[in-house]
């Protein structure tokens, strides 16, 4: 390796960019105290992955960077590149097949730190890693500052072999034994942990297990409840689905009632409505009666006074009968007078005859007697109809007031008829809700189940996956133990393997210098494939060499006498002929290696008998040796070949430490994902478990919706019922009450008419009592007068018969008047009963 380039900007007292090329050889840099030599030699080692300010020369980082002068301004950045020649194979892998690489470092102000390789930012250990076991590096002795070879004579023996190990390339396997060590110590600790976790693990395992035995026990439980609960509610549920299929069907019984209670409630609507109709009809009707039976009552009333006035008029003239009875008897005294006058007279009234005039007198006399009989018997028969009529008034007000407070009650038992038809609606509308509310909660009841269904069944996967991760936990538990059985086990291999090839091989130091001359150890560099032991110590026999040393290195006379006070021996490789199948292909060595040209020129053979004859060396199997042209030597000291199964062991422990490392770092990670994997079963199934309650609860709380609106959907139909029963008590009320009203109506018009006909009777039995009354009254007058005027002169006579006639006339007039009156009594009457008769068909 070799250094081509050095690139500096912002860097110390570099501030503007500067490249420094390194040509073959020696390169010097010289110049005044302060112009940066030492500069250069720090950015080498800041770049190769320094991290201490004090070793390059400063106090803090931001000492790197170019802090300014009175001419220039300080930089924000300080960048170093170095540009190093390599070989191909010198470097780690990936960079192995590299001749050119180049190493960056760059720092900020702000505390940001990059390092970059062939450009690719890397960290600063990736650098530090790079150039182990080359000799380069911030520490080594590729760098010799002043002083340092006075610090190298007096140093201790331990800082001088850092300084071999670093010139031998052992700094590389140290600085990974240590970070091995430090991941071992890791690991112990880890596992140490792992262990406390196991042991604590266990004890929960333990506690998982009791637990799980309860939980197995509270599972089967549980299971047996659920069969017992899953029966109950099966029962429950046939007994239900009966109680439904009979409130169905009693619901459809119902609808069928109701259907019909609606077709015939809407064919007594429909009736009630022509009822109403013809009601109101007859309501006009009866208001035009009313208004006619106001006239006719106004009528009456005027009939009323104008009888008042003629029962006045008839009071007159029997007081003015009772004065002509007065005047009769003192006519009947004067008669008995004119008799005796008559007699007197007899002589004058020979034109007449006596006995005719008597005849005439006792006539007039038995007629007025027979009219005021008559008279006083119509009078007597009048106030009695009067009174019956006044009685028949009185009973036909009271029948229609009767009339009108059962209207009234025909009326609010139509209005109690129609609330009770409106409220058995509402009750309909809401049991139509309620079966509705019923098939959805019916409806909601199977979803519960199905939810409840599908949760137990997620119990039962849950339960499964749970009893799958115990087992996972539990295999994997018991892999973690094998695993830390066997890392146990192949550390205490290791362990004797290392002591016992400790125990033959020689000391450290030398072991350094060897390596620092270019030797190759044998037992490193080696890797025998098992079976193949005996060969290579034979090809090595004689020699039983350790060490593989350059010819021009074994010259050097110290080294050869520390040398031969070791217990080992030095074997100089010498160039052999190339023969087909040599130990070296049989060992899989490849050109590059070491020692590959002491190994290629023999041929390896299963036995010696093979060998006999050839010209060139060969070993058997069996440790054997053949040189031509033909010596034969016996299997050497088995102490090599043993030294090669341990190395072999040891890199197979090694291995197998490394794969056990790994699978415990495996079967951690799989406890760690089986522990995740329990307790996220765990924790499902518990959410299973209360998800499991809350359906329970909620199909409960759904069995009780039910059954309480089952109970609403009961209590509406019966008090639908006893609205249904409501209403057809107050049908039959309300038809009771029409048929009352109507038969009143009836009876005061029959009675009324009678009343009325035997009034108008009376009326006319009266007319023409009062007619003849009069009649005999005139013809009492006319009586008198001729008994008055006895006397007189026939002129006088005929002249009082005349206006007799003409009084008889008036009399005549009036009767003809009084009946036209009684006959427009009788259309009045007639109308009347008309309007009565309408009355008793409302």
């Amino acid at each position: 390796m070799r250094l081509k380039t050095i690139e500096l900007s912002g860097f110390k007292s570099f501030v503007d960019p500067t490249r420094i090329e390194l040509g073959p050889g020696i390169t010097s840099i010289v110049g005044p105290n302060g112009c940066g030599k030492s500069n250069i030699v720090d950015a080498l080692r800041w770049v190769l992955g320094e991290h201490s300010a004090r070793h390059l020369r400063g106090g803090v980082m931001d000492d790197l960077i170019f802090q300014g002068s009175e001419t220039r301004p300080p930089v924000a950045v300080c960048d170093v590149e170095l540009t190093f020649a390599v070989e191909k194979g010198q470097l780690p892998p990936p960079y192995h097949e590299l001749e050119e690489i180049r190493v960056r470092r760059r720092l900020t102000r702000d505390g940001g730190s990059d390092a970059f390789i062939n450009g690719k930012m890397v960290r600063i250990k990736d650098v530090v890693d790079l150039f182990l076991d080359t000799g380069v590096s911030t520490r080594a002795y590729a760098i010799v500052e002043q002083g340092a070879i006075a610090r190298m004579v007096t140093a201790r023996p331990d800082e001088r072999r850092q300084i071999f190990e670093e010139a031998a390339g052992v700094m590389k396997y140290r600085a990974r034994r240590r970070e091995s060590e430090r991941k071992m110590r890791d690991t112990r600790q880890n596992l140490d942990r792992v262990r406390d976790l196991l042991d604590e693990v266990r004890k929960q395992c333990r506690s998982l297990k009791q637990q799980a035995a309860r939980a197995e026990r509270f599972r089967a439980m549980q299971e047996e409840l659920e069969r017992a609960r899953t029966q109950v509610l099966a029962r429950r549920w046939r007994q239900a689905s009966q109680q439904v299929a009979d409130t169905h069907r009693e619901c459809a019984a119902l609808e069928a009632e109701e259907r019909e209670c609606a077709r015939a409630q809407s064919a007594c609507e429909q009736r009630v409505q022509r009822v109403r109709d013809a009601l109101l009809r007859h309501e006009e009707r009866a208001q035009q009666a009313h208004e006619r039976v106001r006239a006719v009552e106004r009528k009456r009333a005027e009939l009323q006074r104008e009888s008042e006035r003629r029962a006045a008029r008839r009071q007159l003239l029997a007081e003015r009968l009772k004065a002509t009875r007065v005047r009769l008897q003192e006519g009947k005294a004067r008669m008995r007078r004119l008799d005796e006058e008559l007699a007197e007279l007899a002589a004058q009234r020979k034109s007449l005859s006596d006995q005719q005039l008597k005849q005439q007198l006792r006539q007039a006399e038995v007629e007025v007697a027979q009219a005021q009989q008559a008279h006083a018997q119509a009078e007597q028969r009048y106030r009695e109809c009067f009174a019956a009529y006044e009685r028949l008034r009185h009973r036909h007000e009271t029948a229609g007031k009767e009339r009108r407070r059962l209207e009234a009650r025909v009326r609010q038992r139509e209005q109690r008829c129609a609330q009770l038809e409106a409220k058995l609606a509402r009750l309909n509308e809401e049991a139509q809700a309620l079966a509705q509310s019923l098939t959805d909660v019916e409806a909601e009841h199977g979803k519960r189940s199905e939810a409840l269904a599908t949760v137990r069944q997620a119990m039962e996967a849950q339960g499964q996956r749970l009893r799958a991760s115990e087992e996972s936990y539990r295999q994997c538990a018991s892999e973690l133990e094998d695993c830390e059985r066997r890392l146990r086990k192949l550390r205490g291999d290791e362990q004797e393997l290392r002591a016992r090839l400790e125990n033959q091989a020689v000391s450290q130091p030398l072991r350094a210098r060897l390596r620092a001359c270019g030797g190759v150890w044998l037992d490193e560099s080696l890797d025998v494939p098992e079976g193949m032991e005996a060969a290579v110590a034979a090809v090595l026999r004689g020699r039983d060499a350790d060490v593989h040393l350059p010819l021009t290195v074994i010259e050097d006379n110290a080294l050869w006498r520390e040398l031969a006070s070791q217990p080992l021996a030095i074997h100089v490789p010498v160039e052999c002929q190339p023969v087909d199948h040599s130990l070296a292909q049989a060992m899989g060595m490849d050109r590059a290696h070491p020692m590959f040209s002491l190994f290629d020129g023999i041929a390896l053979v299963e036995h010696i008998r093979d060998a006999i004859g050839r010209p060139f060396p060969c070993v058997s199997v069996d440790g054997w040796r053949y040189e031509p042209p033909g010596w034969l030597m016996p299997p050497a000291d088995r102490r090599m070949a043993r030294r090669f199964a341990l190395r072999r062991r040891l890199r197979a422990c090694m291995r197998a430490l490394d794969e056990a490392t790994h699978a415990v770092g495996q079967a951690r990670m799989r406890s760690a994902e089986a522990k995740t994997r329990h307790q996220q079963a765990q924790r499902e199934w518990e959410h299973r478990r209360l998800a499991l309650i809350d359906a329970e609860q909620g199909l409960k709380r759904a069995a009780g919706e039910e059954e309480r609106l089952r109970q609403q959907h009961r209590a509406l139909r019966q008090r639908q019922a006893m609205l249904e029963e409501d209403l057809r008590i107050e049908r039959e009320e309300w038809t009771r009450c029409r048929e009352q009203c109507a038969e009143i109506t009836q009876l005061d018009a029959s009675e009324l008419a009678r009343a009325e006909a035997e009034l108008a009777e009376q009326q006319q039995r009266a007319q023409a009592l009062l007619a003849r009354v009069d009649e005999w009254r005139q013809r009492q007058a006319a009586a008198q007068q001729a008994l008055a005027l006895f006397r007189q002169q026939d002129d006088n006579l005929r002249a009082q018969i005349r206006r007799t006639q003409a009084q008889q006339a008036r009399l005549q007039t009036q009767c003809t008047q009084d009946e036209a009156l009684l006959r427009e009594h009788e259309r009045a009457l007639a109308q009347l009963q008309e309007d009565h008769s309408l009355d008793q068909l409302l």
